[in-house]
């Protein structure tokens, strides 16, 4: 059996290669994304594979590379591409149906999950127990990749499912990266311009680019598949943790400008404190200058 290997290679923000051609599959464009966050990828192929760009005209951009290999042995041996390792690997295996589609041969299904779990994390700890069903696969997901064993003789949809890995990833990191940004900030007490700055891009990424549900949803089947990536990668919890960062950094700031605002408050109160003093202090005196002969007074007793 020949397996189909996809490594996913994170190269940050950098800009695609010149020499590639838009990326189409099964010979058709990419229409799986809801157009708005369609028109924010920039999604091309060379000799190589493919080169992926996420949230493009943004300072958050994520660039990905993704490499496929056709294998004929389940072997687990790590690649680097461009002095990289892969962040995730998705393994493809094509389960020949019998004339029935009831009968499924349970050891076949058997070798071709635990030679896929090989591929995908270097070990057969995932079993055709560990899999979900679904009407054109049975598969696995997790934080290190996903198995693909196909019931029908088609990569298209599997080519599918690892565009929604590079997103699922492009929203991580992005995430990730404004967080942390987020956390220098108030660690080294930045300036309230610059928080200011933060908070806006994070609300931008949060409104613009990311959603629930990236997939249109005439794509029933790729929406499941969506569903069960975030669930296995946390999409959902690192969204709201950040979410979450925000609102508490927000706070932080507001108590410091509520700290500062009081500091402010109570100088003041110091000073027209001092200055009702002097003005006390002036009346004071212009009141004995008025008094007749107080001078001579004065001047005598002296």
């Amino acid at each position: 059996m020949a397996y189909v290997v996809a490594r996913i290679y994170s190269f940050g923000d950098e800009a695609l290669p010149k020499a590639c051609n838009a990326l189409t599959i099964d010979g058709k464009d990419v229409q799986v994304f809801r157009k708005v966050l369609r028109e924010q990828m920039q999604l091309c192929e060379n000799r190589d594979g493919w080169w992926l760009r996420f949230f493009v005209e943004s300072d958050y951009a994520q660039c990905f590379f993704v490499q496929f290999t056709q294998e004929e042995a389940p072997e687990s041996k790590p690649v680097k591409y461009r002095g990289r390792w892969p962040i995730s690997t998705l393994a493809y295996a094509y389960l020949q149906q019998a004339a029935e589609p009831e009968a499924v041969d349970a050891q076949a299904l058997e070798r071709a999950c635990r030679a896929t779990s090989v591929l995908v994390r270097g070990s057969k700890s995932v079993g055709s127990c560990d899999l979900y069903e679904a009407s054109t696969h049975w598969g696995h997901v997790d934080g290190r990749g996903a198995q693909y064993i196909s019931k029908h003789d088609r990569l298209a949809q599997f080519e599918r499912h690892v565009l929604l890995h590079v997103l699922a990833y492009a929203y991580l990191l992005t995430m990730e990266t404004l967080g942390d940004r987020l956390s220098e900030a108030l660690t080294l007490g930045k300036g309230e311009q610059e928080l200011r700055d933060l908070y806006k891009k994070v609300a931008l990424f949060q409104a613009r680019s990311f959603f629930h549900q990236p997939v249109r949803l005439s794509n029933a089947a790729t929406c499941e598949a969506w569903v069960r990536i975030d669930e296995a990668l946390g999409i959902h919890a690192a969204s709201d943790e950040l979410f979450k960062q925000v609102e508490s950094a927000h706070y932080i700031f507001a108590l410091d400008e509520e700290k500062r605002a009081q500091a402010l408050q109570q100088q003041r109160a110091r000073e027209e404190k001092r200055r009702d003093r002097l003005l006390v202090i002036a009346g004071l005196l212009l009141a004995l200058a008025s008094v007749p002969g107080l001078y001579d007074l004065l001047g005598a007793w002296l």
